[in-house]
């Protein structure tokens, strides 16, 4: 039988929220112009997650994570080729503990450098995630350091969930949130901290064609993994989910959506033509031309969240986060303040972008 873990509740997301808080910016929203898009009819709000430090939601967790201990790990561990491998290595850099990130062969360059310049111990020792995690994992008990996991773990879909905190506060009428889907621990806690406030809110989760194991898994109603992988937004490409993003979603998830390479390709060339907003392929492509006040998670992953099939809905639609500032910035600070960060989001894998 697989293995159950406790539920996060909002509780666990609001002392998370507490615990991070001076450690994560909290990002802004950010409205799309109607008159970007022909006949929008939907106010539709982007969550700008991409000014997070390391550029992704992934520290919010992994701070959490750490934070939340009584006492203060010897080091950290992961094995992440991604945005959460950075992200545990910002939060070693800044606790001053040793991180150590063994990894898979497909780890991207950049990535792995911006690891390193992190001052983590990281590298490629294995052909295949599942081999490099289970180092991971035998580093973690040789070194006494602390295991992170990337997606699975109650504390950091916890800290994840503060990003729906957020967006309840800045808008807390929304009718729709639409969050990219990689192993599942975003959504199973923007879900879950929406849900508990705003019942009536709908959520869609969205994940590539080619990389649906969540989906899957919750047509099947168990854990379900893919013999392969088939699509080009690698951050959002387990095999598999864990039993407790599928046990959150099952709660909270309203509609799963698969989207294309290129309906992702599409969306993102249009963040970035549009609005200067340099998005991994995630997220975003067909739901601009749907309905309602929405509001879509962006983060480095998102350019599919917006791709999302929402045609059934009228909702207030938010793709979430915010800065420092207590205050929100007015729209015509924050596209400036996107316009300049996408400046040096450029080496972020964005030559799908550039033509």
């Amino acid at each position: 039988m697989a293995e159950r873990h406790p539920p996060i509740t909002l509780a666990d997301i609001r002392a998370a929220a507490d615990r991070i808080r001076g450690r994560v910016r909290r990002t802004p929203t950010w409205q799309v112009p109607r008159m970007t898009v022909a006949g929008l009819p939907h106010d539709l709000y982007l969550k700008l997650e991409f000014l997070q430090v390391t550029g992704s939601f992934k520290p919010r967790g992994a701070f959490n994570k750490v934070l939340g201990l009584e006492v203060a790990p010897r080091g950290l561990v992961t094995s992440s080729g991604g945005n959460h491998g950075i992200a545990v290595a910002h939060v070693g850099h800044e606790l001053g503990l040793p991180v150590s990130i063994p990894l898979p062969a497909n780890v991207a360059p950049e990535k792995l450098a911006a690891m390193r310049a992190l001052g983590a111990e990281a590298g490629i020792v294995a052909p295949t995630f599942v081999e490099s995690n289970a180092r991971a994992r035998q580093i973690a008990a040789e070194r006494g350091y602390l295991y992170i996991h990337p997606f699975a773990d109650p504390a950091g879909i916890a800290g994840q969930g503060t990003v729906g905190l957020e967006i309840l506060e800045d808008h807390p009428d929304v009718d729709l949130v639409v969050v990219a889907v990689g192993g599942g621990g975003l959504l199973g806690g923007v879900a879950a901290a929406i849900k508990e406030q705003r019942p009536r809110a709908v959520i869609v989760g969205v994940e590539p064609v080619g990389a649906d194991a969540l989906t899957r898994s919750l047509e099947a109603g168990r854990l379900v993994t893919l013999p392969k992988i088939e699509t080009r937004a690698a951050t959002l490409a387990p095999t598999m989910t864990e039993q407790i993003d599928l046990e959150l979603a099952q709660r909270y998830v309203d509609h799963m959506v698969r989207v294309t390479d290129e309906q992702i390709v599409a969306a993102a060339r249009w963040l970035w033509h549009g609005f200067f907003i340099g998005a991994e392929l995630g997220v975003l492509d067909h739901f601009v031309n749907r309905g309602g006040d929405c509001h879509l998670q962006h983060t480095p992953e998102n350019a599919m969240a917006v791709a999302a099939e929402i045609r059934r809905y009228q909702p207030k639609i938010v793709l979430a986060p915010h800065p420092d500032e207590n205050q929100h910035p007015d729209h015509s600070a924050a596209a400036r303040l996107v316009r300049d960060a996408a400046r040096f989001a450029r080496y972020r894998g964005l030559k799908d972008l550039q033509d």
